[in-house]
């Protein structure tokens, strides 16, 4: 993945985790602690904590293309950073405490389909840049 392409990605993914990211925390606070009521510093939080989320792509950027193996292994490592963040934020913010051993569970489950939801995203957005390119290759052979 080149710098272009990094920066990119760690946009498009700040946007997809940030809106994950309230989503999940409107159906954690609806289900799990309905009598909870926050002020405007949770959405700072959750910006903030997005965009370090985000930053942490970096862990994909190389300047030679990865083979199948190097690529699950960044995968595992970027889910486990993004989790230690996640984990720790939520405890540091209080938004559990880690004897809620349920919410906890709950949490790291809502944080797995965020990030499944971000990289089939950026999967998907990758796919389409690639056909469009083949697309623009076949037509410039034609020529």
């Amino acid at each position: 993945m080149q710098m272009k392409e990094l920066f990119r990605v760690i946009l498009y993914s700040f946007f997809m985790i940030t809106t994950g990211s309230i989503f999940a925390a409107a159906l954690f606070i609806t289900f799990l602690i309905p009598e909870a009521r926050f002020g405007v510093e949770i959405l700072w939080q959750i910006i903030s904590i997005s965009l370090l989320s985000s930053l942490l792509s970096i862990v994909f950027y190389s300047q030679r293309e990865l083979s199948k193996r190097e690529s699950i292994v960044r995968q595992g490592i970027h889910y486990i950073l993004i989790n230690m963040i996640l984990i720790s934020s939520g405890y540091y913010f209080e938004w559990f405490k880690f004897s809620e051993v349920r919410k906890l569970i709950i949490f790291i489950a809502l944080v797995l389909v965020v990030y499944m939801s971000v990289r089939i995203g950026i999967f998907v957005s990758e796919q389409k840049e690639a056909n469009k390119l083949n697309e623009k290759i076949k037509e410039y052979q034609k020529n």
